[in-house]
């Protein structure tokens, strides 16, 4: 039995010989799907555990609630200690600054989210663990430290003793990094980033960051309890103090942050995933065309086999050695490619989540892969293979039924219009529909992936300006904060007049509303006039134009089953008001929880509310440094001035401005004071100023945070997607130039008989590359509206949005995936030219 076993064996390598290019193509298959299979298997539960390993080497609180500092009461902190009893409960001030604008370690402006904290803050919060500082002596002497989470060092570039200079309106804080440390919770550019600056500066920060977007918080951190329920607590809290104080709850937990931080990783996992199934069909059916030529071809050799006593279960083995060969040989170096590329996977994780990786590589999960990639190939050859059975040694010394069997002559050339060679190409396709059928499946689902990737590229190919158009909200525009008692509407036609300004206009800030029977709350946007928006186009309806009309976002309709004409409960500050949804909009701000209604509808539901914040649109081809520079030197120096030598200078003149320019800050912002002038006199020398530097509070824009926390993003998946397309092309490439080949092979007598008759080379090759074009043309044409559900799907099911698929993106993919085919498929027959008329009348 042995012996029957290496004479098979020999058989199977004398067949992987004869077909290099078939069995090349198995183990090329095969080694993309064990090595894609393999990075999701490995590296998906590491990026979980990199998440909770990075907590527990923290020793960070599970949970942090924020409640406004004015909002909040000592009896709540008695309430959770009560009714949850949580471990590691302390309370403490905060500083939340959303869109702060810095200047990061290269002198180039960003905006991040940060939250200021005390060291003893911190070390009441976490273990407060160092990963790299200056020495204790080097500290003392730095003037204004800073510790920043090890997501700056790891996915930032920032080393010790680089510089990170806050601005805010018309000052600038420049700080020295001492050091950076494991940071638990607020270790993200989502939720924000943790810093822990000294007494001194927080004490300065709590009162001049108490306005716009930043905020005082007084903040509970624990490690919550099994039963504690946000909801349940907020209600407990708002019975306990008569007040409506959702809206002033801001919850930083462990299960959100995770969330946040690993959705793009487990995305590119998942995408992934789909990649190594394309692939895997692919594999699976070049195994199959691969055994259905190889049993058409050896036909009599089956039979020879036979009649000499060998059994057809032992002919299937042999076929079966094939395939454990060439599927395991690519099975395993798939799997040693997917440990080879682990260190550079690592370093993208870790630069993705901004934290380290602790764990080892799965060496289990993919020694699985390879094995049931092996035996899956292994089987399902097998399951071909058994079609042996059919052909006993009579019937296969005639070369089966079916080279006898004369059935319908389809397109005969007697009925023959048009080209010779057009009509040959449609005879034999339908000659041969059952692998059509197959060639179908294969383009159809690496068209799509080929195309959704060629979109993605195509989107994110200019960073996030497409993004842009989803976010809900005008982006491309500044937000001017204005001082208390200033009169929006001067100002607002003050700025408007600038040469830099295209238009202007006065709305309020984004004030959080609780929305009644929904977990999450909403802010509210608002426009006198939603004709001025640059992007605010409802999806569905149209935008609201009286008091009681709302429109919302797309997500938020998905969520709570909302449609147009449904009605929306808002409450604040005990008002409790019903909204009539209007319109729906693709909206990714705040994950799609905003809602948009104008001043009136504002009025209604925020009594108390003032207008003094002022949407600034940039004039054709002023950028937005350009616009923020032009308006904060209309009113005074800008933040950027002050660094490059204004203010902030090293006369004395100027450093005595920079100390008043603090000082009325402080006046303006915590007392309540609305004018202040100044004299002071050095000798003969008279200094002089006023609040008037002060009209504007501060200025922010979104494209800061857009480009701290989309931009890596938007960069990492056109890249991803390119690599993508590139591949499955590869793929499909692969498939279409072996099964060409091989029907030249196979084809080798009747090709030499037409050759014989007068068709030229080009001739049988241009037969062969259109036999493939109509199931090439209808496979793409499937694909793309494949692609149109799929990305439809992958927008509303990741964002919550919705997208229409680009018809030019789309149009020029199939082009290109047809033209591709054609091109591949009659190269690939460039074997025609090899065969020889008088050796085949010789053989």
């Amino acid at each position: 039995m042995v012996i029957i076993d290496m004479r098979l064996l020999r058989l199977s390598l004398f067949n992987i010989k004869k077909s290099k290019r078939e069995a090349l193509a198995i183990v090329f298959l095969t080694l993309i799907t064990t090595f894609m299979f393999s990075v999701f298997l490995a590296n998906g539960s590491r990026i979980d555990h990199a998440f909770d390993e990075s907590i527990k080497a923290s020793g960070s609180v599970n949970r942090l609630l924020l409640i406004g500092e004015e909002k909040y009461h000592d009896e709540f902190k008695k309430i959770l200690e009560e009714e949850y009893h949580p471990e590691r409960l302390s309370e403490n001030r905060y500083i939340y600054c959303a869109m702060t604008d810095v200047l990061d370690n290269r002198g180039e402006p960003i905006s991040h989210n940060l939250l200021f904290v005390t060291n003893k803050t911190e070390r009441q919060l976490e273990d407060f663990v160092k990963t790299e500082a200056m020495t204790e002596e080097e500290i003392l002497q730095v003037e204004h430290p800073i510790w920043l989470p090890d997501t700056f060092r790891i996915s930032k570039g920032y080393v010790v003793g680089d510089s990170f200079t806050v601005l805010k309106a018309t000052a600038s804080y420049p700080f020295t990094v001492v050091g950076f440390y494991e940071s638990g919770l607020q270790s993200s550019d989502a939720y924000g980033f943790k810093c822990v600056i000294s007494d001194e500066d927080f004490d300065l920060f709590s009162m001049i960051f108490d306005s716009g977007n930043a905020h005082s918080y007084t903040g509970l951190g624990f490690d919550g309890a099994a039963d504690f329920s946000l909801d349940d607590f907020i209600d407990r809290c708002e019975a306990s103090s008569s007040e409506n104080i959702r809206s002033d709850f801001f919850d930083l937990s462990f299960e959100n942050e995770k969330a946040n931080e690993t959705v793009f990783l487990s995305l590119y996992l998942m995408m992934t995933v789909f990649l190594s199934l394309v692939t895997f069909v692919a594999s699976l059916f070049m195994i199959r065309h691969k055994i259905s030529n190889d049993i058409e071809d050896q036909m009599q050799q089956i039979g020879v086999l036979e009649a000499l006593g060998y059994r057809s279960r032992e002919i299937s083995l042999a076929y079966l050695y094939e395939y454990i060969l060439s599927g395991g040989l690519g099975a395993i170096l798939g799997g040693i490619l997917a440990l080879a590329i682990t260190p550079a996977l690592d370093q993208g994780i870790m630069i993705m989540l901004g934290r380290t990786m602790h764990d080892a590589p799965e060496w289990i999960s993919i020694i699985l892969v390879i094995v049931i990639i092996t035996v899956l190939v292994t089987l399902f050859a097998l399951l071909k293979a058994h079609t042996v059975k059919k052909y006993p040694p009579v019937v296969a010394f005639r070369r089966g039924i079916n080279a006898h069997h004369f059935g319908k002559n389809p397109m005969p050339l007697t009925k023959m219009k048009g080209s010779v060679n057009c009509w040959l190409a449609l005879k034999g396709f339908l000659s041969d529909i059952r692998s059509g059928i197959g060639v179908a499946v294969c383009i159809i689902t690496a068209g799509t992936t080929v195309l959704f990737a060629l979109m993605m590229f195509v989107f994110f190919k200019d960073g996030t300006k497409s993004l842009e158009y989803m976010m809900g909200a005008d982006v491309n525009i500044i937000m001017v904060n204005l001082m208390s008692d200033v009169d929006p509407v001067a100002i607002k036609d003050e700025i408007a007049a600038l040469p830099e300004v295209e238009k202007a206009m006065v709305t309020y800030d984004m004030e959080f509303v609780s929305v009644k029977d929904a977990g999450e709350p909403g802010q509210i946007m608002v426009y006198e006039d939603f004709g001025l928006s640059d992007t605010l186009r409802p999806c569905y309806g149209k935008v609201p134009e009286h008091d009681n009309e709302v429109m919302i976002g797309f997500s938020r309709a998905q969520k709570q089953n909302l449609s147009l004409g449904d009605q929306i409960t808002l409450t604040s500050n005990g008002l409790e008001k019903s909204y009539i949804i209007t319109g729906i909009i693709s909206s990714m701000m705040n994950s799609g929880t905003v809602l948009y209604m104008t001043p009136d509808g504002y009025k209604r539901i925020r009594a108390d509310g003032r207008a003094h914040t002022i949407y600034v649109y940039p004039a054709e081809g002023v950028s937005l440094d350009d616009l923020e520079t032009a308006v904060s030197s209309h009113f005074g120096m800008s933040a950027k001035e002050s660094m490059e030598g204004g203010a902030a200078g090293d006369s004395v003149e100027d450093k005595i401005r920079a100390a008043a320019q603090e000082k009325i800050a402080v006046l303006l912002s915590q007392y309540g004071v609305t004018d202040v002038d100044y004299a002071i006199r050095i000798g003969d020398q008279m200094i002089s100023g006023n609040s008037r530097d002060f009209v504007i509070k501060e200025i922010n824009s979104y494209q800061g945070i857009i480009k701290s926390q989309m931009a890596p993003i938007a960069e990492v998946t056109k890249k991803y997607t390119l690599i993508a397309a590139i591949l499955i092309s590869l793929v499909i490439g692969v498939i279409l130039a072996i099964l060409s080949s091989s029907n030249v092979r196979r084809l080798r007598h009747s090709l030499g008989i037409m050759k014989s008759l007068g068709y030229s080379s080009r001739d049988l090759m241009t037969q062969m590359a259109l036999k493939f074009l109509p199931v090439t043309l209808f496979s793409v044409l499937l694909a793309s509206i494949c692609v149109v559900l799929l990305n439809s799907f992958f927008w509303r099911a990741i964002f919550g949005v919705i997208a229409n698929a680009n018809p030019f993106v789309i149009l020029m993919g199939d082009v290109g995936l047809i033209l591709f085919c054609y091109a591949v498929t009659y190269f690939s027959a460039g074997r025609i030219k090899k065969i020889s008329v008088t050796e085949l009348m010789t053989e």
